[in-house]
């Protein structure tokens, strides 16, 4: 996991520890910048063509959950008997996938995951 998504992971864990205290929203704002400073650097890093990069699958392709990156968020298919999809990232602390937006961890295990689109054009 980048140091940024481990800043962010962080904060998280502190924000929910703290629902309802004074610091709660300066956690959660903490978790956003860093989230948000991966996101800008990761984008950056991929700017320049790298020769010899490995190959990694591209959006549109569902992978297995066990092949998931835990270092970066990705979009992940969980099955509760209909499916859904979430924008999730991987906790090491917790050993739990967790939702982006709530920072709540998924109620249930995802079985596939596939990178996040790339970004608009313009």
């Amino acid at each position: 996991m980048s140091p940024d998504l481990q800043k962010a992971d962080r904060a998280m864990i502190d924000a929910r520890c703290n629902l309802g205290g004074p610091y709660a929203v300066e956690y959660l704002v903490e978790a956003v910048d860093s989230i948000l400073e991966h996101f800008i650097k990761q984008e950056k890093d991929t700017e320049q063509p790298v020769e010899n990069a490995p190959s990694t699958p591209s959006f549109g392709v569902w992978q297995p959950i066990e092949t998931a990156p835990r270092d970066e968020s990705v979009l992940v298919f969980c099955d509760d008997g209909e499916g859904y999809i979430q924008y999730s990232f991987y906790s090491e602390d917790l050993g739990l996938w967790i939702h982006m937006n709530s920072g709540d961890p998924l109620y249930d295990l995802p079985t596939h995951w596939m990178p996040l689109p790339p970004r608009p054009l313009s």
